[in-house]
């Protein structure tokens, strides 16, 4: 396959995907990540299609940095604090489940996989946020990519399939020993990114002009980075780029612009059909065993400790729930979910979590990474 009609492939795949996401039912159900991951990988593990390994490296590295600022621009930073303290409770202890269970799941798997501190930080931040946080620690860190690869592909494995026990029997489970959810104590400030409302032109200029600030954060935090350190820190330009992004969603027109969310999606998706592409079915056979067991470990621990907090907060249900799918799936899957639950009232304010999520999901990865160095 020509460099051409590798990104092609990787460029009109996830536009595919996005537009059939609404129209059919399967890929709304799966979620377009594990669709785009699931292209990926086939199109890099089909033995008559020989792709250039160093473009899809290069479409990972350019993918994410954009992506960031998209996503973030639509968070209502201020407002968020204005949700309901049990929601915001909710939250919180998600990041402290998810930090918790890793740092113990790093004790426990230590010397058993390479850079396990480097790892144990991508891993809470996909855990805390989402894929942009897992790349963007690993980018901070400097992971090699074969480790980043085994790494997604064990947070596909183990988070898809308990994606699928989560619509089948996770509102009925929790309902065992939380309160049921009530509609007066949920707020939503969530400034939506739908585009409906605009002509083709305003769709056009709005997403131009999403592009070109995203772009000038991005310039800014390297110039930075040049300015300090004489080259490119990843961990510098990262916070930095992270930090501006957010301080930009402070100024309204920003904040209301339509097409940012969709746009950082769709990137996200090109980053997740790339990094797929890189993945061999071989090495995730033959080494991927104990970053599996790894990940489910950590799930494992943060469910537990998660829904214990929910229960002596005594948060309802549905809340502990789509904050729980906030920290660890991201915005992009509260819809199935909620529908799950039969709740729509909670879209708005789990949204609004997962986009906050992206937000610090950066920030408490690498803090997590540093302390378990220390400690190894």
């Amino acid at each position: 396959m020509t460099i051409f009609f590798q990104a092609m492939a990787f460029i009109c795949f996830p536009a595919i995907f996005l537009w059939a996401e609404k129209r059919v039912k399967i890929i709304a159900l799966l979620g377009t990540v594990i669709i785009c991951y699931g292209m990926g990988l086939l199109i890099g593990n089909l033995p008559f299609i020989p792709l250039d390994t160093d473009f899809s490296k290069t479409m990972t590295e350019a993918s994410v940095p954009l992506a960031i600022p998209l996503l973030l621009f639509n968070v209502d930073l201020k407002a968020w604090f204005h949700l309901a303290p049990k929601t915001l409770l909710a939250f919180l202890c998600s990041i402290i489940s998810v930090s918790f269970a890793t740092i113990v799941s790093g004790i426990i798997f230590q010397g058993k996989l390479p850079e396990l501190w480097k790892v144990a930080g991508m891993l809470t931040g996909v855990f805390v946020g989402g894929t942009p946080n897992m790349s963007a620690i690993g980018m901070a860190l400097d992971v090699k990519q074969e480790i980043f690869v085994l790494l997604s592909a064990s947070d596909l494995i183990v988070c898809g399939v308990y994606f699928f026990i989560i619509l089948s029997v996770g509102q009925k489970a929790l309902l065992l020993f939380l309160p049921r959810y009530n509609s007066k104590q949920n707020v939503g400030i969530y400034n939506s990114s739908d585009s409906k409302s605009l002509s083709l032109g305003g769709k056009i200029l709005d997403g131009t002009y999403s592009i070109l600030l995203a772009a000038v954060i991005m310039a800014i935090s390297i110039g930075l980075s040049y300015l300090l350190f004489k080259q490119i820190s990843v961990p510098f330009f990262l916070m930095v780029l992270t930090t501006l992004a957010v301080l930009a969603s402070f100024y309204p027109p920003i904040r209301t612009l339509k097409t940012s969310y969709l746009l950082g999606q769709y990137i996200l998706f090109i980053f997740c059909i790339s990094i797929g592409s890189m993945a061999s079915i071989s090495m995730i056979a033959h080494a991927g065993i104990n970053f599996i067991l790894f990940t489910l470990t950590v799930l494992i621990i943060s469910i537990l400790l998660n829904f214990f907090l929910a229960f002596i907060a005594k948060i309802d249900a549905d809340t502990a729930l789509i904050t729980h799918i906030a920290a660890i799936y991201g915005p992009a899957f509260i819809g199935p979910v909620a529908d799950s639950m039969k709740n729509k009232d909670i879209v708005v304010s789990g949204i609004t979590t997962g986009l906050v999520g992206y937000a610090v999901g950066n920030y408490v990865g690498l803090a997590v990474s540093y302390f378990l160095r220390m400690y190894f």
